[in-house]
Parts: structure tokens; sequence; C-alpha cells
């Protein structure tokens, strides 16, 4: 994830509300050192998204021009995943990467890889939002379709 983060400014609005701002930085280690020992891993992306956004609570605000609106979401994985580590394994498996725990919405897990893309994941099934500035604009304006990378078998 690079250090430079292009945000709409919409997108850049919404964040500021919960208390965002481009030189916020958290020790991510109060969720990492919680979680790795789990047996989940952390790449040096997932650990900066944490660092930029950890304990953020993001309500996006309503808009008319969407039949379903936003949900909340966090970046606290303690709260997400912890526990959760054989869904990651099957998701890591859809998605041919590492993945980590770094928030929720609703009741979907937000996982990073170690290229700082989001994923979205919930009861065998993973989507992928894309880099995090898309990913952003779906989780605050509903902009995007995410994409299915698999779904378990019933």
């Amino acid at each position: 994830m690079t250090s430079e983060l292009r945000l709409h400014p919409e997108v850049d609005k919404v964040l500021r509300a919960a208390g965002w701002t481009p030189e916020r930085a958290v020790d991510a280690r109060q969720w990492t050192d919680v979680l790795v020992p789990e047996g989940y891993r952390f790449s040096p992306a997932a650990e900066a998204m944490l660092t930029r956004f950890g304990g953020l609570s993001i309500e996006p605000p309503p808009r008319p021009e969407l039949s379903v609106q936003c949900d909340r979401f966090d970046f606290d994985p303690i709260g997400s995943a912890s526990g959760e580590l054989d869904r990651f394994e099957e998701w890591e498996r859809f998605a041919g990467r590492e993945l980590a725990p770094v928030g929720a919405v609703a009741d979907w897990i937000l996982c990073a890889d170690e290229e700082g893309q989001l994923y979205i994941g919930s009861h065998g099934e993973l989507e992928v939002l894309g880099p995090l500035g898309r990913a952003l604009e779906y989780l605050c304006l509903g902009r995007g379709e995410p994409r299915s990378l698999g779904r378990e078998q019933e």
C-alpha cells in the first residue's frame, strides 16, 4: 500500500466525520498482538491499513439515489475475526492470497491482502472490493460492485 492515498472527495468527508485525518497513525499492535497468537498473519499492507484506520467506526450518510443504503463499518479486527481463523483459511483458498482481518461491515468481515486490496467475507463466501480507494468508495458511497471469488458448496 502506498503512503499516499487518493480518496474521492465525498469519501474523504465521510472518513473525516469519523475522526480520520491523512496524518492519523495508531499502533497496529493493539490488534496484531491479540490476533497473531490465534494464527493470523499480517502483511505490511494490512498493518499499514490498521495504522491508518484502526479503531475507526464509519457511518456512511444516507444516499437517496441508492435503493440499498451503505452499512456502518469499522476497522476493529478483534471484534470481527477473533476465533474465526478457519474462515480465513477457506477465504485464502478462494483468493489465492494471504488475508488479514482489518474490520467488519454488517455480518461481513473486512480483510486485506499483501497488496492492500480489501475483501469482504461471510459464511463461506468471499468478495473482492479492490484497492483501498475504490473499496472505500463502495463502502462509503455505494459505488462499484464487489466481485465474488468463491462460495462454499452446500
